[in-house]
Formats: C-alpha cells, sequence, structure tokens
C-alpha cells in the first residue's frame, strides 16, 4: 500500500498533471489520486521510502536471525 501510494503520488504529481480541474480547485493530478481511493498528499512519496527501507532492514534481521539459528546440516 505504502509503495502504490507513493508511485501513484509521485507519477500524478508531475508537471503534465499539474493543470486544474474543470469542475474544481484541485490539480488533475490530485482528482486523479484522490478519485482512486489514495492519498495525494506530497509526503506521502516519502513515507512509502521510508516503509520500504524499513521493512527491507526488518526483514534482513529476520533472516539473518534465522540463519544463525538454522542447523548447518541442512545447508
Amino acid at each position: 500500500m505504502y509503495s502504490v501510494n507513493s508511485i501513484l503520488v509521485n507519477e500524478f504529481d508531475g508537471k503534465k498533471w499539474k493543470r486544474f480541474a474543470l469542475n474544481g480547485n484541485e490539480t488533475l493530478g490530485h482528482a486523479v489520486v484522490r478519485a482512486r481511493g489514495f492519498f495525494p498528499d506530497v509526503y506521502w512519496y516519502w513515507i512509502g521510502v521510508v516503509e520500504l527501507i524499513r521493512f527491507i532492514i526488518i526483514f534482513n534481521i529476520c533472516y539473518n536471525i534465522g540463519l544463525a539459528y538454522l542447523n548447518r546440516e541442512y545447508l
């Protein structure tokens, strides 16, 4: 969810999507992201980056702990 929201915010916050929608006062990119049910705020890009780094660290720690307790016969 975090990575998808980050990618959407990054893509639809570009200068091609900065035009205003015909029926409102928000940009076309924000309207598309909001219509799909995601959060259009720019800080969600950085939340996604931080969460992906956090998952990498957590899974690497768990993998190393699992290897430390694994019986060496099966390797």
